[in-house]
């Protein structure tokens, strides 16, 4: 029945081709075929550009609250502009220093065509400036209208073939944790889908 079937599909399509083909008699007195409508088709699209406002994806002063126990805290954008604190673990925030606020991403590209976000998947460490201390950030999610589910966010380019995110993460801290100002670097990733 398979043979039968794919027998079938061969010939039909070849009847379809033969439909749209003329026949001609040539210079040498043989038979020629042409078929004079064939479609060629591309989409062209302009670089996807990815731009960062400067501003750092920072928490602010936390306090630990038992130094001899590890402790957490995550940090998304709310829609409003201002960050978020969820999911508090043996810290909180000390209300005076640096506010904690999220960075602004724009991407620029292709109007109304879909692209990826990708933040990272796995642990970017964080270390003192002042020794050897680290601590690990994860849990990344993106905030384009709504707080991703994962680290990676589908969405299209606007009609002006713009968009805007911004993002946060998890902050983990160890037991015994030495005080200090803990930097890092992460990659965000934007890609046509």
């Amino acid at each position: 029945m398979k043979k039968l079937f794919i027998l079938f599909v061969m010939v039909a399509g070849f009847a379809t081709v033969t439909m749209a083909q003329t026949t001609g008699t040539g210079s040498n007195g043989g038979t020629t075929s042409t078929i004079g409508a064939a479609t060629a088709e591309a989409k062209i699209l302009v670089p996807i550009i990815l731009t960062w406002d400067g501003t750092k994806l920072n928490y602010g002063e936390v306090v630990v609250i038992t130094v001899a126990s590890p402790g957490s805290v995550l940090m998304y954008p709310d829609g409003t502009g201002t960050p978020a604190f969820s999911a508090w673990t043996n810290c909180n925030a000390s209300g005076s220093g640096v506010a904690p606020h999220t960075p602004v991403f724009t991407v620029a590209g292709s109007i109304s065509t879909a692209y990826t976000i990708t933040l990272p998947s796995t642990d970017i460490t964080l270390t003192n400036t002042a020794n050897a201390g680290v601590i690990l950030l994860n849990t990344f999610k993106v905030w384009e209208t709504a707080l991703s589910a994962s680290n990676s966010l589908s969405t299209t380019l606007s009609a002006t073939g713009t968009g805007t995110f911004t993002l946060g993460a998890k902050l983990n801290f160890l037991a015994a944790q030495s005080s200090g100002i803990y930097v890092g670097t992460y990659p965000v990733f934007v890609d046509y889908n």
